[in-house]
């Protein structure tokens, strides 16, 4: 089972704590998450002079990137959007004057015809949290987790 790290690995540009996980997701890409904010950042992608970067941030909602920080070394965090099929998911949803976090899980949809399975979040039953209560909204999509990995994996 993949569960979150609870050692922080460096000081957040975002909140001046050490709050912040940092993981290589792939040879050359580092991921970075603050976990108190909630915004993210990736090593050397979210830098505009990577010659990805203005494609990388056109796949994002006009108001993630309105909500970008600049670290000191130019990088771009965001606001983090947490996709773990087929157990949950956790994101930012524009609120009156700020955001939101929205976190839950997914419902597994059989098609009687079928058989197949179709994953739909669970709007009905989804967490809303302060912009500022990420921690809480992360503890609340690790149970999820921990609670679809015990029920699909016990042995």
């Amino acid at each position: 089972m993949n569960t979150i790290k609870s050692d922080y690995d460096e000081v957040s540009p975002i909140t001046g704590t050490k709050c912040v996980l940092v993981e290589e997701v792939e040879e050359g890409l580092l991921s970075k998450i603050c976990m108190e904010s909630g915004y993210t950042t990736f090593i050397p992608s979210c830098h505009p002079d990577n010659p990805i970067f203005e494609e990388f941030e056109k796949t994002l909602p006009d108001f993630i990137r309105e909500r970008a920080f600049i670290d000191e070394f130019g990088f771009r965090w965001y606001l983090s959007i947490i996709n773990v099929p087929p157990a949950g998911m956790l994101f930012p949803e524009p609120d009156e004057d700020s955001f939101i976090w929205i976190g839950g899980k997914f419902i597994d949809i059989v098609d009687t015809d079928t058989g197949e399975h179709q994953f739909e979040f669970d709007w009905d039953n989804a967490g809303k949290y302060a912009a500022n209560d990420f921690s809480s909204a992360m503890d609340d999509l690790s149970a999820i987790m921990a609670t679809y990995h015990s029920m699909h994996h016990s042995e």
